[in-house]
């Protein structure tokens, strides 16, 4: 496990613990620890930040009898959290060269389309629109936009179960709140 460096000099913000791990040369797996440890609410599902990369993340979610529904598979809620916080993880990865910058990041929407039940264990990759995050953050100057990624939810023996569709919803510099006004934007990006 990576050990996070102690912080000096700098102002305090929900992302700070982030930021040793940030920059040109990017610590995956110390952006990872970190995750792993900010929400703990992941401890209480037994959900594991399995991997942050450049334009992916993974969790994987232990199967527990009190995790399940009606029919003994894991609940919705606890896919909806796994999708969630793989999500983030691909986040925190695709935009670990400007994380220093972050001042707001938030789940705008999610939508889970299930294909079938699923068995035991889950794990849920999360990939990020490249596209758009590679032409927003292109810019060093202050933005805010929000960007899509898609989501494979897959059981114990790797069926696929479900995809879930993500609205991220960030900022980097001193920017306001994003607001339905962003639609009529191009890309959804506000400079």
């Amino acid at each position: 496990m990576t050990s996070m460096p102690a912080q000096t000099g700098a102002r305090s913000t929900p992302f700070s613990p982030y930021y040793p791990f940030a920059g040109e040369s990017p610590d995956y797996d110390g952006l990872r620890a970190v995750l792993q440890t900010t929400v703990p609410f992941n401890d209480l599902v037994d959900l594991t930040i399995a991997e942050v990369g450049p334009t992916a993340g993974r969790v994987t979610i232990t199967y527990r009898p009190e995790l399940t529904n009606s029919v003994g598979t894991l609940h919705a809620g606890v896919l909806f959290l796994a999708a969630d916080m793989a999500g983030a993880a691909a986040f925190l990865g695709a935009t670990a060269r400007r994380l220093r910058g972050l001042s707001m990041f938030f789940l705008r929407s999610c939508r889970i389309d299930f294909l079938k039940p699923g068995a035991g264990d889950a794990s849920v990759t999360v990939v990020m629109d490249e596209r758009l995050l590679a032409a927003a953050l292109a810019d060093p100057g202050p933005l805010r936009l929000t960007c899509d990624a898609k989501a494979y939810l897959r059981d114990s023996e790797q069926n696929l179960i479900g995809k879930a569709y993500l609205e991220l919803a960030c900022a980097f510099g001193a920017i306001g709140a994003i607001g339905a006004e962003d639609e009529s934007l191009p890309g959804h990006v506000q400079r």
